[in-house]
């Protein structure tokens, strides 16, 4: 049995948590987001994370403190086929 001081809470991420500019579209009629950090330094060719499944916030909240980094978040829908159609036309 694990001992309770020994672990860590893990709280949930809140809405908006990271400031940024976020851009949002349709990508093969699903919701997509880009997210871009307040910090992001725009002198250098950002890395693009690109996020398939889940709401934002959480991708978000993942790179949110890396000034070289930005999100892109698709959800697609429910199950891998789902993702499958968003790249073959089906």
């Amino acid at each position: 049995m694990f001992e309770t001081k020994t672990i860590r809470t893990h709280e949930r991420v809140s809405e908006n948590q990271c400031i940024g500019n976020r851009i949002k579209w349709e990508f093969q009629g699903k919701p997509a987001q880009l997210f871009i950090p307040q910090d992001y330094l725009g002198t250098v060719a950002p890395h693009l994370i690109i996020y398939f499944h889940g709401v934002p916030k959480v991708s978000e909240f993942a790179i949110c403190q890396k000034a070289s980094q930005v999100i892109l978040t698709i959800t697609g829908g429910f199950g891998s086929s789902s993702y499958e159609k968003l790249f073959t036309g089906t």
